[in-house]
C-alpha cells in the first residue's frame, strides 16, 4: 500500500466515525443497565472524558463520566431559552465520575446522584463488565491525539481528536478560509461548521475545509489503522443556503457520503 504523508479532514472524520459509533453503541448500552430520579433528571449520557494520570503518573487512564440534564417545569423552560437566545444562559449539566472499587464501579462521592444502576445483581454485573470494557477498549486508550497545529494545509488552524469529537478551529481568514470551528459530534453523528466572521458559511468553504490536509506522523498508529483502510467514497454535499451555523447530518448510501443539512 503507498504510504501517505497527509490525511484530509474527511479522510480523518469518515475513517474514524465507525470506531466512534461503535464506542457511541456501548455507552448507550449502559443506560439500559441504569434507572433515574425522574423528577430531577430530563436526559443523561455517559462519555469518556480526557484521560487522568494513574497511580505512578506514567499511564493516563481513561475515565468515564456521566452527565444529565435538569428537568424544568415550563417556566424554568421559558427562561433558560430566552436566556440562550440572549447568549447569557451558562449551560448546567451536573456530572460525576465513575471510580472503581473492588472490581466494581460506582458513581463518585454522591449517595443521592439520580442516576444509579439497577439494583439487581444481573444489572449491577453487566454494568461494571460493560465499563470495563468500555474504558480498556483501544479506542478509550487510543483515540484522543495531542494538539495538532503544524503543518495543516494553508489553513491557521488546529485540530484536536478527543473521545467525543473532532474539533478543527480555524483561526485567521488566511488563503480563503473563512475563522470558523468544524466539528464532529459523535453523539449526534453529526458535522458542524460554524461561522466566527461576518461571512456565512456555504458549500464551497465546507469542500474546501474537508480538502484540509493534516500530516499522518501527527497521527498515532491507532488513527492511522483506520484511515489506512480506505475511505475513498466520494461525498455530496445537498445544496444548502448559506448561514453562520450549519449542521449536516451523514448518510452512508453505498457508493458515496451525503451530507444533508438538518433543519431546526
Amino acid at each position: 500500500m503507498e504510504t501517505k504523508y497527509f490525511y484530509t479532514l474527511k479522510e480523518i472524520i469518515l475513517g474514524l466515525r465507525g470506531e466512534y459509533q461503535l464506542n457511541q453503541q456501548k455507552l448507550e448500552q449502559l443506560k439500559s443497565l441504569c434507572s433515574i430520579n425522574e423528577r430531577k433528571v430530563e436526559d443523561y449520557r455517559f462519555y469518556i472524558s480526557d484521560s487522568e494520570f494513574y497511580k505512578d503518573k506514567d499511564y493516563k487512564k481513561p475515565v468515564l463520566r456521566c452527565e444529565y440534564t435538569l428537568k424544568r417545569n415550563l417556566v424554568q423552560k421559558f427562561i433558560t431559552n430566552l436566556s440562550i437566545k440572549l447568549g447569557m444562559y451558562i449551560y448546567d449539566y451536573p456530572t460525576i465520575k465513575l471510580v472503581e472499587d473492588n472490581n466494581e464501579y460506582h458513581f463518585y462521592g454522591q449517595k443521592n446522584y439520580p442516576v444509579r444502576v439497577k439494583p439487581s445483581p444481573i444489572s449491577e454485573k453487566n454494568f461494571n463488565e460493560q465499563v470495563e470494557n468500555i474504558l480498556t477498549s483501544d479506542f478509550a486508550n487510543n483515540i484522543t491525539s495531542n494538539f495538532i497545529e503544524e503543518s495543516i494545509s494553508d489553513a491557521d488552524a488546529s485540530l484536536y481528536i478527543s473521545p467525543s469529537s473532532i474539533d478543527l478551529y480555524i483561526r485567521s481568514n488566511n488563503n480563503g478560509f473563512l475563522r470558523s470551528g468544524i466539528q464532529y459530534d459523535s453523539k449526534a453523528d453529526k458535522l458542524v461548521f460554524e461561522s466566527y466572521e461576518e461571512d456565512n458559511i456555504d458549500e464551497d468553504l465546507i469542500t474546501k475545509v474537508l480538502k484540509i490536509q493534516v500530516p499522518a506522523s501527527k497521527l498515532n498508529s491507532y488513527h492511522i489503522k483506520f484511515l489506512k483502510e480506505g475511505i475513498n467514497k466520494p461525498v455530496a454535499i445537498e445544496k444548502i443556503s448559506s448561514s453562520k451555523k450549519v449542521e449536516l447530518d451523514i448518510k452512508d448510501q453505498g457508493n458515496q457520503f451525503v451530507l444533508t443539512k438538518i433543519n431546526k
